[in-house]
């Protein structure tokens, strides 16, 4: 799961920052892998998830920026969760912030690794030799230069636009329309999981608000247009890779475009594993007072001793995306919505714009959640 920087920024337009924040937080990697899950169930199946958990995640996303507005001065998630459902609250979100984050590490080093070694030795099982030096690599990285990747949302931004529009510009006429028809009904909930991991940018509602410190009023449609751009992204990314590869789409997309794209994706991989390395520390540093070099010493090595207990286990990129999408997002959502009540009820000022507070809606969406998450995981 992505976070974005602490601290205030003044920009020269900030409704367009803010909207590039939570594009950025929402776009990383883990879009990478829906073309293999939506390839399972079909991409009309597919396409029915993209756009119905985006439609939610808008929801919640608006539901979450209304509780910010009603808040005063600087907080993240857990102090959200703190100030509205207590102590409690605030240690099951930064449980689930931390499950979140380092399924996804571990998610990017097999990806990372696969990628490699795909144009290594031509096949995409993982060397462990490779996935050592990949983890040696980035963590070192993370030692020496993290501070390089606080400012960069907006420029990865672009880089992330640039790589979309490439695939859809050099392998849309490639596209076969009978791998776009088929269907399979019995793997209906297949992509469930891995799709909202790829919606996942509560962390960045925060930064929202701070951005636009002094434009409140244009939060609401920040929010609308952050999330409603990635839902079209993630459609015509999926069009174009299902519907080139078919049922033959790998579990990193990327793997089944050819040698530039491979590069591509180990670059975004990458990027997003150091930015994740970047928030874990700083959790364990503000959160448990733990030193820099202590924390960085102790990430590490889990994430290390994590992979080394599950190589040898049929644990695959997109199974990892998936069940981290399934626990960490349905838990969050669960949480925001205790929030939301709460904020009405208790808020500190008055919020530039107020969602209704639809219990019919709110348990509609609770109850999708879990039952879609349940049915995924047993699927």
């Amino acid at each position: 799961m992505k976070n974005p920087k602490k601290g205030k920024v003044v920009f020269k337009n900030p409704t367009f920052a803010s909207v590039a924040v939570l594009i950025g937080a929402m776009i990383g990697a883990g879009f990478l892998g829906i073309p293999h899950v939506v390839a399972k169930s079909g991409f009309i199946i597919g396409a029915i998830h993209i756009i119905f958990l985006g439609i939610i995640m808008l929801i919640v996303n608006l539901y979450l920026g209304e509780v910010t507005l009603r808040t005063k001065g600087n907080n993240q998630l857990t102090g959200y969760a703190e100030k509205y459902i207590g102590k409690t609250g605030k240690t099951i979100t930064l449980l689930v912030l931390i499950f979140g984050i380092f399924s996804s590490l571990i998610a990017y080093l097999i990806g990372i690794s696969e990628s490699i070694s795909q144009i290594l030795i031509g096949s995409g099982e993982i060397s462990f030799q490779i996935a050592l030096v990949v983890w040696a690599f980035l963590s070192l990285i993370t030692f020496f230069g993290v501070n390089v990747f606080k400012e960069g949302e907006i420029i990865g931004l672009f880089l992330m636009g640039a790589f979309l529009i490439g695939i859809v510009a050099v392998f849309a006429p490639q596209i076969n329309i009978n791998n776009l028809t088929y269907t399979n009904p019995s793997q209906f909930f297949a992509p469930f999981g891995v799709i909202l991991f790829s919606f996942l940018s509560l962390a960045a509602l925060p930064e929202l608000e701070r951005i636009l410190e002094n434009n409140k009023e244009k939060m609401k449609k920040a929010i609308i247009l952050g999330s409603i751009i990635p839902i079209i992204g993630y459609l015509l990314f999926t069009i174009v890779v299902v519907g080139v590869t078919g049922s033959n789409a790998s579990e990193v997309s990327t793997i089944s475009l050819g040698p530039v794209f491979i590069l591509l994706g180990i670059i975004t991989m990458s990027t997003s594993y150091l930015a994740l390395m970047t928030v874990l520390k700083s959790i364990f540093h503000f959160d448990y007072k733990v030193p820099r070099k202590m924390a960085w010493i102790i990430i590490s090595a889990l994430i290390l001793n994590i992979y080394l207990l599950i190589k040898d286990q049929a644990i695959t990129f997109s199974s990892i995306l998936g069940t981290a999408g399934i626990i960490s997002g349905t838990a969050m959502v669960l949480l925001i919505l205790l929030m939301v009540e709460k904020a009405k009820k208790h808020g500190e000022r008055d919020p530039e714009y107020i969602m209704p507070l639809n219990r019919i809606l709110i348990l509609i969406i609770i109850l999708v959640f879990i039952a879609g998450g349940a049915l995924s995981l047993f699927n």
